[in-house]
């Protein structure tokens, strides 16, 4: 798929159905390089190896050596052959970077069929993902949030618009004062969808806890209102239960010295008058 000899040979778009694709006979990259004789030695054998590596079904490797060979003599040319090994892996994001990188190169640039071949291929890595609008409010939050997707890091450059291959991915968003945002995103195809996540501040007592926008709170700790003091009202009543008691104890006390009366019997012959009171 990748290497299309000089004008023809493999066409990229029937690659795919080959399960291991013939490599061409020859690619169009006659190097020049301002460095000479032994660079251009040097790429030719990078290309050559990645070519065999490619037409195998090796295309890690034949990516590797595509590399070695364009940071030797970054062109048209290898960008074409590293896109199209990348739509081989099905990283179709990539694919599209470096096609269309390879179509607006100036060095050794694509033309002809190997130009239309080129976009055909373009066009059908661009139904391989889909793109997401993500909104993200309240605006303070928005503007401290990090975002995961994949537990990988998105750049705030490209945050807005992300794009995601097919399939299940996780996405997550963060910011200082709020809850963590999780959900698991479907990608069924190329449209692009619009998503809102709106963050909800945390509840919490713990002033050690970041507030929105990264300041510290300093919120004294919750008190609880003296009425509410449970303590508080079982002291009460074991103290008004005290003085009820005492109160009737006293009360009894008094009624039975009020009738009971104190008798004085006819004084005995010792002389002494012995006082004490009636039922005792």
């Amino acid at each position: 798929m990748l290497f299309i000899a000089a004008m023809d040979a493999v066409s990229p778009c029937s690659v795919r159905a080959q399960a291991t694709p013939p490599p061409p006979k020859e690619l169009d990259v006659e190097a020049r390089p301002a460095a000479g004789g032994a660079t251009s030695a040097a790429y030719r054998q990078f290309v050559d190896g990645a070519l065999v590596e490619y037409g195998q079904g090796n295309y890690l490797e034949a990516r590797a050596l595509f590399y070695k060979a364009h940071s030797l003599f970054p062109n048209a040319r290898t960008l074409r052959g590293l896109g199209i090994t990348e739509f081989e892996l099905r990283d179709y994001r990539e694919c599209v970077r470096l096609l269309s990188e390879a179509l607006n190169s100036n060095e050794r640039p694509l033309s002809g069929p190997m130009r239309a071949d080129t976009e055909r291929l373009l066009a059908r890595a661009r139904d391989f993902f889909g793109s997401i609008r993500l909104r993200i409010s309240p605006a303070d939050a928005s503007a401290v949030a990090s975002v995961l997707l994949d537990d990988r890091s998105v750049p705030q450059s490209v945050r807005k618009t992300l794009s995601v291959d097919l399939g299940e991915h996780q996405l997550t968003v963060r910011a200082p004062g709020y809850e963590t945002f999780r959900q698991t995103l479907q990608v069924v195809n190329s449209d692009q969808q619009d998503l809102s996540v709106r963050l909800t501040l945390l509840h919490s007592n713990d002033t050690s806890l970041p507030g929105p926008g990264g300041a510290t709170r300093h919120d004294e700790p919750a008190r609880t209102p003296l009425y509410k003091n449970g303590w508080l009202w079982t002291g009460v009543g074991l103290v008004a239960g005290a003085v009820v008691a005492s109160v009737f104890l006293l009360r009894r006390d008094s009624q039975d010295r009020s009738s009971d009366p104190i008798t004085t019997p006819n004084t005995p012959a010792d002389g002494v008058i012995h006082v004490g009171l009636v039922g005792r």
